[in-house]
Order: structure tokens, then sequence, then C-alpha cells
């Protein structure tokens, strides 16, 4: 229920945005059917070809787009329901930092991996590391003084598994959102995984940084030290 439910409302608002970046969602319900509670959520039909790689100028273009058009409803960081990545719920909880909000997605993540495998001494060392040293120097600049940080709606999920296109425009389109308002850039950080095999290359990051250049931690300089306790 709450992973439609997200799915329909990350929906929406991207549809509410970009009218062509995403099929029409349609509606959000429970199926009147005896039996275990089953829900669903309905889109557009919309034909799309997912064998082929979007051109990495349009696809980030529109992207960029997106990121940059949208606003907060709260001018914070977070979303109003619930939304997952797969079976992993995002933290949505309203933050006014940017700092806050990434490290408690982080921590959601490492109690799950802690849960299911165990503890593991060295994954514990990097992640203090991570969220008491990294995190404060690099995201909490962001937003230190009177720099000013825009949440943007995140798609949550931005892999080349969602996203296809569009037969009849020849344009790229996304589905399968769960979103939230968080910094553009986090949306660029799955493809760097292993199985993101396309968005990978070095061209879908740079194509996207030529049309969304603020608010950048990416450009940051980092020194060794700035990563010693």
């Amino acid at each position: 229920m709450t992973m439609l439910s997200g799915e329909f409302e990350s929906s929406q608002i991207i549809y509410g945005l970009m009218n062509d970046f995403l099929p029409t969602p349609i509606a959000f319900g429970k199926f009147k059917a005896p039996g275990p509670p089953t829900y669903f959520y309905l889109c557009e039909f919309v034909n799309m070809d997912v064998t082929v790689a979007p051109d990495p100028a349009e696809f980030t273009k529109r992207l960029a787009q997106l990121h940059r058009i949208s606003r907060s409803p709260t001018g914070k960081f977070g979303f109003d329901v619930q939304t997952y990545d797969g079976q992993v719920t995002h933290i949505v909880e309203w933050q006014d930092k940017w700092e806050t909000f990434f490290t408690n997605m982080l921590m959601n993540i490492y109690e799950k991996d802690l849960a299911t495998n165990g503890r593991w001494v060295e994954m514990e060392r990097a992640t203090k590391q991570i969220v008491h040293v990294v995190i404060p120097r690099l995201l909490g600049a962001l937003q230190a003084g009177d720099r000013k940080l825009e949440p943007a709606i995140i798609h949550g999920d931005l892999w080349e598994g969602n996203m296809g296109i569009n037969v009849q425009n020849g344009k790229s389109i996304l589905f399968d959102a769960g979103s939230y308002y968080g910094h553009n850039e986090i949306e660029l950080g799955i493809w760097r995984c292993q199985f993101s095999s396309v968005f990978r290359s070095k061209e879908y990051l740079e194509h996207y940084l030529s049309n969304y250049r603020e608010q950048s931690p990416l450009r940051s300089s980092i020194t060794e030290t700035d990563f010693t306790a």
C-alpha cells in the first residue's frame, strides 16, 4: 500500500511539472476483491523502447529542467508521504538541513545492512567517519552562513531500468518514481552503482552538470586532510 501510494504521489508531482516526462498518473486504490488487502497504481500506457540508451544531451537536459523548476512546498528537504527505493524506505521527514536529511538516509541503509548481515567492524568505522567528518565538512558547508540550498524533486530510483524512449515522440520518459525533495545531485548517485551499466558513463554526468551548475558539491575541492579524524 505505502509503496504504491508513494509512487502515485511522486508521479503526480513530476507529471505536474513536466507532463511529457512521465506517464499520466491516473489512480491509486484498493481492490474490492476478497482476500488479502491488495492495492494498485494505474497510469497511462506509453509505448516505449527500453532497449536503447537515451541520448545523454536530451535526457540530462530534461532531468536538469525538472530539478530546476521544482519547488519544495515547505522549503525543506523531505516528502509528505512514505516513498521507497525498491523495498528500502526513504527517510522523508522534513528537515531544514540537507546535511541532516542525508545523514538520516545513510544511517537507515547502514542499520538495515547491520540487521541483515551482522556487524562488520570496517563498515562501522567507515560509516562513523562519513557521518561525523565527511558529511559535516562537505554537505554542511552548502548551507553555512548565508548560503542557500533549494530542494528539488528527486525521482528517487533513477537508473536506466526505470526509463525508456517514448516511441511516439522519441523523447526520454521516466517511471517507477519514489520521490522526495532533496539536493538535485543525489539523483546522480545511483549512476555510480555497478548495476547501472549505461549511466555510469561520464558522458551523462558531464552533460547533466553542464545543464545544472548551481549548488554543486561535485566541484568542491577536498584535500586528504579533510578525511582524517
